[in-house]
């Protein structure tokens, strides 16, 4: 994903696993969502579908108590 094409992109947005996984990894690209996040030019939102498969695929590469705990930070920090 672009800074160019995310510019096109404002308002209230549904997330995918995909996104999820960028934000826990610290990614450019989930660096880029979290800015327009904070700067309220994008509004996510996330199903607890979504939030269970975010939690699924970091459990199979770190244990199941580290992932839980890295995706409980990230619904803590308010940006969903």
């Amino acid at each position: 994903m672009q800074k160019k094409k995310l510019k096109e992109i404002k308002g209230k947005i549904a997330f995918d696993m995909g996104v999820l996984i960028e934000q826990l990894l610290s990614s450019k690209r989930g660096i880029i969502i979290k800015d327009y996040a904070i700067r309220e030019e994008i509004i996510p939102y996330i199903t607890e579908v979504t939030l269970t498969e975010t939690l699924y695929v970091p459990c199979r590469h770190i244990g199941w108590n580290k992932a839980k705990e890295k995706v409980k930070l990230l619904v803590d920090s308010s940006f969903l």
